[in-house]
C-alpha cells in the first residue's frame, strides 16, 4: 500500500483548491462576456426599431425633461423657402398662396418673421421679459394654428429672429444697448444717446449675455409652439451707419 504523508495532502489540497478558484474565475468571466455581448446586440437592435420616417422627437420645454414633444417635420434636403413677414402671416388669403405655391413650384418651407427689424414680438409670448420690455405685438392671433396648417401642406417651417438689431430691447434696458459717443460728449442734454443706424434704430451690444438669454428664451418658446428652425438673424456688430 502507499503511505501519503500530512505534507502531501496538503500539497495536493492546495492544488485542487487553487484549480477551482481559477474555475469559478473562469466561469464568471464567461458569464460577463455573454452578458456584455447580449446587451451589445439588444441595444442595436433598439436603434434599428428608432423610426425612421421624416419625423424627430423634441422634448417639450414647457414641461418635464422626460416628456416628447410631438413630432416635427425633418429639414427638406435642400431648403427652399419663402420669407414671410409677421403682416403677412396674418393673412388667410396669403397663406393659402403659399401652400399653393408650395404644390406648383420647388418652394417646401416658410421662414416667419417672429421678432424682426422692430424688436416685437410677433405673437402672444409668454415670455416673461418679453412683458417685462413691453416687446409683445399679436400680430400672428394664433401662431400654432399657422404651423399646423402649413404642417398639414408638407411645409416645412423656419422661425425668423432678429437678435441684436433691436431697438424695442434699446430702449427699455438702454443698458444693453450701443451709445453713439459724440451723443454721449453732449451730456447732460436731455436726449437719448442710443446709436442708430441709417435706418433710425437702435442696436443691442452682442457681448450682453442678457441679450442672449432673452433671445434663446424666444426660440425655445418657438420650437414649443411646432417650429422646426431657428433662423437667427443680425447676429453681428452694427456696421449701417455713421460709425
Amino acid at each position: 500500500f502507499t503511505i501519503i504523508s500530512l505534507n502531501q495532502r496538503s500539497s495536493n489540497f492546495s492544488a485542487v483548491k487553487v484549480q477551482g478558484t481559477y474555475i469559478v474565475f473562469l466561469i464568471i468571466l464567461i458569464v460577463l462576456i455573454i452578458g456584455m455581448l447580449l446587451f451589445i446586440y439588444f441595444n442595436s437592435v433598439n436603434v434599428k426599431l428608432v423610426p425612421s420616417d421624416k419625423t424627430t422627437l423634441l422634448p417639450n420645454p414647457e414641461h418635464d425633461s422626460s416628456e416628447i414633444k410631438k413630432p416635427f417635420f425633418q429639414a427638406p434636403e435642400t431648403v427652399k423657402a419663402i420669407y414671410v413677414t409677421s403682416w403677412s402671416a396674418t393673412r388667410e388669403d396669403y397663406i393659402d398662396y403659399i401652400v399653393n405655391l408650395a404644390k406648383s413650384t420647388e418652394i417646401n418651407s416658410v421662414v416667419i418673421d417672429i421678432k424682426d427689424w422692430s424688436g416685437f414680438v410677433a405673437y402672444d409670448t409668454r415670455v416673461p421679459d418679453a412683458e417685462i420690455y413691453n416687446a409683445k405685438s399679436i400680430r400672428i392671433k394664433n401662431i400654432s394654428s399657422l404651423i399646423q396648417r402649413l404642417h398639414e401642406e408638407g411645409i416645412y417651417v423656419i422661425a425668423r429672429i432678429a437678435v441684436f438689431q433691436d431697438p424695442r430691447l434699446a430702449q427699455a434696458r438702454s443698458d444693453l444697448a450701443i451709445h453713439s459717443k459724440s451723443k454721449l460728449a453732449l451730456i447732460p442734454s436731455g436726449l437719448s444717446t442710443l446709436w442708430l443706424d441709417k435706418s433710425g434704430l437702435a442696436w443691442i451690444d452682442p457681448v450682453a449675455r442678457t441679450a442672449w438669454e432673452y433671445n434663446t428664451a424666444i426660440a425655445k418658446e418657438a420650437v414649443a409652439e411646432g417650429f422646426d428652425e431657428i433662423n437667427f438673424d443680425y447676429v453681428r456688430f452694427p456696421s449701417d451707419g455713421n460709425l
